[in-house]
């Protein structure tokens, strides 16, 4: 899940932004030697630099087209191994695989959809203060309960239903449905039972809004922007998380992402290294992830998604780099789900 080490397409292998943040580090060390007497220069001039610092390293690096025959491509332009639109774990034989009869997973939603998540708001969100990758004791505000929820674990919305809206309400113009609570269920059917909306696998994290899902929803492959991002986070742990937030995160969901980057960027350099020009996925029939994407998945993605708590894995969200069946989740995200915050809704425990 990691942004540093995504391609920028599948058919094009990803060239990853370490050469390119060594040398950003280089200049931007010259830049305080240079402008000590005048530091805060360096807070207006450092995009400038990193921008240009990003253009060299693509430029020096290049990029090696993959060959296209290593995978057949859906109707919706993501790759399939062998037909499926996701992959074996790790350790598991490929042989023995057998793929989700579910149907994949949407990828891209309408602007209309987004907006209006965007604009909707948590009575509740969930805040960090620490950083889980450096100390162990790290929690949330209000606290995840860490391991108290179990595997069938949903986070949903309970919104806030107006006054004036009767159960029996059918054209009701714009959406009255602004406001809800976040809250962790133990399974989709609790959440049923309470008139949620499940939004994602898993219990609420600081990745849980609207907000949250509607930027993972602008931003299907956290690409150039992901790498940008990252970029600044090695440098600037600040920096990095003002970069998130400007791709629409929350605060709190920037952070954990700009925390993550910078645990891969430093446990996992040797094999990403190594993976320097090659494609996320191994060839078939494994399809499995490179050994850098594998690293950052182990070393990094536990916390993140402990503290996270929604990926776009578990959200029901494709990406271009086919991932391992386990945590896929099946939902269609709606923007103004009435039936199901009413109660009308007979599979109220699949809406998302």
């Amino acid at each position: 899940h990691t942004a540093m080490i995504l391609p920028d397409q599948m058919k094009r292998p990803n060239t990853y932004a370490l050469p390119a943040s060594i040398g950003a580090v280089t200049i931007v060390i010259g830049m305080f030697l240079h402008g000590i007497n005048n530091p805060s220069s360096l807070n207006s001039i450092f995009p400038i630099v990193i921008e240009g610092i990003q253009h060299l390293g693509s430029a020096l690096l290049g990029k090696t087209p993959t060959d296209e025959s290593m995978f057949e491509y859906g109707p919706d332009g993501l790759p399939l191994c062998r037909g499926c639109h996701c992959t074996a774990e790790w350790e598991e034989d490929p042989a023995a695989f057998v793929c989700p009869e579910e149907p994949p997973p949407k990828w891209r939603y309408g602007a209309e959809v987004i907006e209006t998540l965007r604009l909707h708001e948590a009575n509740n969100p969930i805040g960090l203060d620490c950083n889980p990758y450096e100390d162990e004791g790290c929690d949330t505000v209000p606290s995840l309960q860490k391991g108290s929820w179990g595997g069938d674990a949903v986070c949903g919305f309970i919104y806030d239903i107006p006054a004036s809206l009767s159960a029996d309400a059918e054209d009701v113009g714009s959406c009255p449905l602004t406001n809800y609570t976040l809250q962790s269920f133990r399974s989709a059917e609790e959440a049923a039972s309470a008139n949620a909306i499940v939004t994602h696998k898993g219990h609420c994290g600081v990745c849980s809004t609207t907000k949250d899902l509607a930027a993972y929803m602008t931003h299907p492959d956290m690409v150039a922007e992901g790498r940008k991002c990252t970029n600044r986070a090695i440098l600037s742990a600040t920096w990095g998380r003002q970069c998130y937030e400007a791709l629409g995160f929350t605060t709190p969901c920037a952070q954990i992402w700009a925390q993550n980057s910078i645990n891969t960027a430093s446990i996992c350099r040797a094999p990403c290294v190594r993976h320097l020009f090659s494609p996320a996925n191994l060839p078939e029939p494994s399809c499995k992830l490179n050994e850098c994407l594998h690293c950052d998945e182990i070393e990094s993605g536990p916390n993140f998604q402990l503290f996270a708590g929604r990926t776009r894995r578990n959200s029901g969200l494709r990406t271009p780099i086919m991932r391992q069946c386990r945590g896929f989740a099946f939902l269609e995200h709606t923007a103004c789900p009435m039936d199901v915050v009413l109660g009308r809704n007979e599979d109220k425990g699949d809406e998302g």
